[in-house]
């Protein structure tokens, strides 16, 4: 877990999945993180299945060689 909380919170699963669906994921404005981390999560977190990062995508590398 990169920032100490999940991306989305409710009272029950319902909720949670109704936010995932319909909401923007938020990172928490105290943390630290490097932008192709940044960058590396929204691609991770992307709604749309057909946009969203395979295993194999170049993004994982950028994150990984990032100093």
């Amino acid at each position: 877990m990169v920032f100490g909380s999940f991306p989305f919170d409710a009272k029950n699963d319902n909720d949670i999945l109704s936010k995932i669906i319909k909401e923007p994921h938020k990172f928490p404005p105290n943390v630290i993180i490097s932008k192709s981390g940044v960058n590396l999560l929204n691609a991770l977190l992307e709604k749309n299945q057909h946009l969203r990062v395979e295993t194999n995508d170049s993004i994982f590398d950028e994150w990984y060689n990032d100093e």
